[in-house]
C-alpha cells in the first residue's frame, strides 16, 4: 500500500508539470527528446514483446492447457480455451504494463525539464539584483531612456554585457529569501553576500514568541511567532545581527517595514511592527498561509481566465492603491505575491519599492534592479523603474497566469534581458483558445517597451479583468 501511496504522490506532482511542458513547443522538444530512461524502457518492452514474450507464453501456455482430441493414430494436441484466454491475457497485461511503465518514466521526467528550466524562468520566488559594471560610474546609455534614440539594440548589448559579467554559477544574479507563503521576503542589496551565515534558530524578539522556523534564505529568516501582548499570530521577518552591520541593508529593511506600514489594504500585506535587539532586527507582519501564486502556478500551470481576472483585478487595484501613496514595488512577480485562505491575493516584499521623494538613495544611477523575467525594458537597460515599470512586470505575471509561461525566456539572463528590450511579446492567444481578445489585447499594451504606451490607470485595468470573470 505504502508503495501505491507513493506513486499516486508522485503522479500528483508529475501531472501539472507534464501539462505545463507539453503546453510549449520547446520544453516539450526538450522533455521527449532528454526523457533517457523513458526511450530505454519502451524500447527494452518492445523487443521483449516481439522476440521473447511470443515463444515463452506459447510454451507455457501449452505446457499448461494442452488438451487431445481424436482417436488411435489421428489424436492431436491443441490449446484449450482457457489457453486461448491465457495467452490473450499475458499479452494484453504485458503491453499495457509496459507501456504504462514508460508512459510513467515520461511523465516523472516533466518535473525535471521545469527544474532545469527554472532558473531561467525566474519562477523561483527569489528576488534578484544587478549592480552596473564594475569601474565607476555605468554605462550611460545603460540609464538612457529606451526608445529616445535608433540605438535600442546597443542598449541591449550593453544590458546583455552587464548581465554576463554578473551571471553566478547558479544562473541568478544575486539572492535574497524567497517569498514563502507567510508574510514576504528579506530584501536585498547591490552589495549583499549571496550566501549568508545561518542565524541564530529562536532568536529573542522581545514581545514576539517564536513557534517555528517558516523559511530562510540568503538575507534572513522567517518565523512563525505569535504576539505576547496582542495575543495574535504573525510572521516574523529576521535582518540577522551580522547582516544589520551593513547600513544598505538594514536602510532597506527599514524602508519596506515604512513602505508596508504606511499601505493599508486588503491586497496588501500589513506589517506590524519593526524591533531592533541585540539580535538583528525584526519585522512582525500579517501571517498569510495560503502559499504563493508561484507555487500555484508551478503547480497548476496556466490558471483559467476567470481566475485570471479575478486574482488580477485585485493585484491591479492594490498596486493603484500602491502608486497612489507614491510607491512603486520595483519587483513585481508571482513570487510576491502571497494568497489568503480564502484566495485573496496579497502582495509582499517591497524591499526594493521606490517611495516617492522621500528616502535615501539606496541604488546608484544605471544599476539593474528586480527580477529578469518580470523586468521592464526600462529597468533592464539600466533606467529609472517608474509606476510604468510595475504595469510592465504586472503584465508579465498576468501573461504567465494566462498562458502557463512568460513572455520571455531564453538560455541565460542576459538573452532574457536583451529580449525584454529589444523584441515584441507574443500574442497571448497563440497559447490557447480560450485566451479571449480582450484579455490579450490588454496584455500586450501591459508589455508596450515604451513606458508611455501602457496603461496609465491600474483602476481601469482592474474593471477591464472584472469584465472578464463573468
Amino acid at each position: 500500500m505504502s508503495r501505491v501511496r507513493a506513486l499516486k504522490r508522485r503522479l500528483k506532482e508529475s501531472l501539472p508539470a507534464a501539462k505545463r511542458v507539453a503546453g510549449d513547443g520547446v520544453l516539450r522538444k526538450e522533455w521527449l527528446l532528454g526523457a533517457r530512461r523513458a526511450q530505454v524502457l519502451l524500447g527494452v518492452v518492445v523487443l521483449v514483446g516481439l522476440l521473447v514474450l511470443p515463444p515463452l507464453r506459447d510454451w507455457i501456455a501449452e505446457l499448461l492447457f494442452t488438451e487431445e482430441s481424436g482417436r488411435w493414430f489421428r489424436r492431436r494436441k491443441r490449446l484449450s480455451d482457457l489457453g486461448e484466454v491465457f495467452v490473450s491475457v499475458v499479452s494484453f497485461v504485458y503491453w499495457f504494463g509496459g507501456i504504462g511503465a514508460a508512459v510513467l518514466a515520461l511523465l516523472d521526467d516533466a518535473p525535471k525539464v521545469l527544474e532545469r528550466r527554472k532558473p531561467l524562468r525566474m519562477a523561483d520566488p527569489v528576488a534578484q539584483t544587478m549592480a552596473a559594471p564594475a569601474g565607476g560610474a555605468p554605462d550611460a546609455a545603460m540609464a538612457q531612456p529606451l526608445g529616445s534614440t535608433p540605438d535600442s539594440a546597443a542598449i541591449a548589448v550593453q544590458a546583455t554585457m552587464a548581465a554576463d559579467a554578473g551571471v553566478g554559477p547558479t544562473g541568478t544574479l544575486a539572492a535574497s529569501s524567497g517569498s514563502n507563503g507567510t508574510g514576504g521576503s528579506a530584501p536585498i542589496a547591490d552589495d549583499a553576500p549571496t550566501v549568508a551565515e545561518p542565524p541564530p534558530m529562536m532568536p529573542d524578539a522581545g514581545r514576539y514568541r517564536i513557534q517555528n522556523e517558516l523559511g530562510r534564505g540568503g538575507m534572513g529568516i522567517v518565523f512563525h511567532a505569535v504576539d505576547s501582548v496582542l495575543e495574535r499570530d504573525v510572521a516574523l521577518k529576521q535582518l540577522p545581527r551580522h547582516l544589520v552591520g551593513n547600513p544598505v541593508l538594514a536602510e532597506r529593511f527599514r524602508t519596506e517595514a515604512k513602505v508596508l506600514a504606511r499601505l493599508t489594504h486588503a491586497g496588501i500585506v500589513q506589517v506590524f511592527d519593526l524591533v531592533e535587539n541585540d539580535e538583528g532586527m525584526f519585522m512582525a507582519m500579517e501571517l498569510v498561509e495560503g502559499g504563493s501564486l508561484d507555487g500555484v502556478l508551478e503547480e497548476r500551470g496556466a490558471l483559467p481566465v476567470a481566475e485570471v481576472a479575478r486574482l488580477g483585478a485585485v493585484m491591479a487595484e492594490a498596486l493603484a492603491y500602491a502608486h497612489s501613496q507614491g510607491v512603486i514595488h520595483r519587483d513585481f512577480k508571482p513570487g510576491n505575491v502571497l494568497l489568503a485562505d480564502d484566495g485573496t491575493p496579497k502582495i509582499t516584499d517591497f524591499g526594493l519599492a521606490k517611495i516617492a521623494r522621500e528616502g535615501p538613495k539606496l541604488t546608484q544611477e544605471g544599476a539593474v534592479l528586480g527580477s529578469p523575467a518580470y523586468m521592464s525594458p526600462e529597468q533592464a537597460a539600466g533606467g529609472v523603474a517608474e509606476q510604468a515599470a510595475d504595469v510592465y512586470s504586472f503584465g508579465v505575471t498576468l501573461y504567465e497566469m494566462a498562458t502557463g509561461r512568460c513572455p520571455f525566456e531564453g538560455e541565460s539572463i542576459a538573452s532574457v534581458l536583451s529580449a525584454h528590450i529589444t523584441q515584441p511579446p507574443p500574442d497571448p492567444a497563440s497559447f490557447g483558445d480560450d485566451i479571449p481578445p480582450p484579455l490579450s489585447e490588454l496584455l500586450l499594451q501591459m508589455l508596450a517597451k515604451t513606458p508611455e504606451s501602457r496603461p496609465h490607470d491600474l483602476t481601469a485595468v482592474a474593471t477591464t479583468l472584472r469584465q472578464l470573470t463573468n
